[in-house]
């Protein structure tokens, strides 16, 4: 009896295996697509110093309406960048607007009180606008911050000690002038000159 059943579910099972065959599972024709982004990837911003190069370069070529476009853009990316405020005060100085150049130069100087050039540029925008006494505050701080401007702002200091009649700044000038360059002729003519704005034509005359 025992034989017999055992016989019996024995071919219950093969039964079984024969009629149910393994399928393989099928596999999506999307499985290897990439995932479909989320977002439309982003641009990647300007920085504000390359709107500041393309400002340089139009105004070289002296296509002053791109120049005004370029800054502007840089201004909005940074509107309190020392750097930038520098470049819109020269723009502002190439388009005549000397108000406006000297409103951008003070607030580079604000912006960065430790950059002498941002000071040259506010003494020689003042001394354009006829502010002498400004000026020579101005170029002072710049030299005083950076020596090594010495050379370059010692035509605008002297043309503004001479417009503000400042015969003290004059003779500070004209030694700091002789210091650098004794074997220099004209030297001598700014000391001369610095006499004669103390009133002492007699050593201006021998000099």
């Amino acid at each position: 009896m025992n034989t017999l059943l055992h016989v019996t579910l024995a071919a219950l099972l093969l039964l079984t295996a024969c009629a149910a065959p393994t399928v393989a599972p099928t596999r999506s024709p999307l499985a290897d697509w990439d995932p479909m982004p989320t977002r439309a990837p982003t641009a990647t911003p300007r920085p504000a110093s390359s709107y500041l190069q393309e400002m340089d370069a139009a105004l070289l070529r002296g296509d002053l309406a791109t120049a005004t476009v370029a800054w502007e853009q840089a201004q909005r990316l940074a509107p309190e960048d020392g750097a930038i405020l520098q470049a819109g005060a020269r723009l502002a100085l190439t388009l005549g607007d000397l108000e406006l150049a000297e409103r951008r130069a003070q607030a580079a100087v604000t912006a960065a009180p430790q950059d002498a050039t941002a000071w040259a540029l506010l003494g020689t925008i003042q001394q354009r606008r006829g502010k002498s006494e400004q000026a020579q505050e101005s170029l002072e701080t710049a030299q005083s911050l950076d020596p090594t401007l010495a050379p370059d702002l010692f035509a605008a200091r002297w043309q503004s000690a001479r417009r503000a009649y400042d015969a003290d700044m004059l003779a500070v000038l004209a030694h700091d002038y002789l210091s650098r360059r004794p074997g220099d002729p004209l030297a001598t003519y700014f000391r001369a000159e610095a006499f004669l704005a103390a009133g002492d034509s007699s050593n201006a005359l021998r000099l």
